[in-house]
């Protein structure tokens, strides 16, 4: 299924609610997905434990806090969760080391007078 076409069905069935990140957290794990599944490099990367993904991963930068919507990157260690149900294995979730991707999603699901 297209990415639009899980996004439209998952906001059909649970509905929008503007304060809430699960639509944002759906959205970027069908990104993650799709990265992995389309990169044969980040897929073998993954399978083998030396990459991991985070959802809304803190990065300390100079005196400031910068929030990552979906950061992937180097692995320290061996990574023990994956997310099998949603169909994102080989992909870990665990703060990456040191960040190799890096993606924002913009305000696309925020309340413009709220944002």
């Amino acid at each position: 299924m297209a990415m639009l076409d899980e996004l439209v069905a998952h906001l059909s069935s649970g509905g929008y609610h503007p304060r809430t990140s699960k639509h944002s957290d759906f959205q970027s794990l069908i990104i993650i997905r799709d990265l992995v599944n389309q990169c044969p490099l980040l897929a073998q990367r993954a399978a083998e434990g030396e990459i991991v993904a985070k959802l809304r991963h803190h990065q300390q930068v100079g005196h400031a806090d910068w929030v990552i919507d979906i950061a992937i990157g180097t692995s320290v260690g061996s990574p023990d969760l994956t997310l099998a149900n949603l169909g994102l294995e080989p992909i870990h979730f665990a703060p990456p080391v040191i960040i190799q991707i890096a993606i924002e999603l913009k305000s696309i699901f925020t309340e413009h007078g709220k944002a």
